[in-house]
């Protein structure tokens, strides 16, 4: 196992969660939660969008790439199950 990988990705990322908390402390002290107090509903609105555009996407791709990985599988699983006999001459 490559510790030094892992080690430097832990790093990342906890620096990563440290900007964001550091972040939310920021804009939460400042007036930003008041400013958007008032469009709270226009925004959760906007992210369930988001969020079912991403979803009905990312369902798409993992179709599109499964599909040839399944048929390719059901081809090589029937191939096991029913060999192709050699035609008799």
């Amino acid at each position: 196992m490559n510790w030094t990988a892992i080690s430097s990705q832990l790093l990342a990322r906890g620096a990563l969660l440290a900007a964001a908390v550091f972040s939310y402390w920021l804009l939460r002290g400042t007036s930003f939660s008041a400013l958007t107090a008032r469009d709270a509903e226009g925004l959760n609105t906007l992210i369930l969008l988001m969020g079912s555009i991403y979803a009905v996407m990312y369902a798409f791709v993992i179709y599109v790439i499964w599909g040839p990985i399944h048929r390719r599988r059901e081809v090589r699983d029937a191939g096991v199950l029913f060999p192709r006999r050699p035609a008799a001459f």
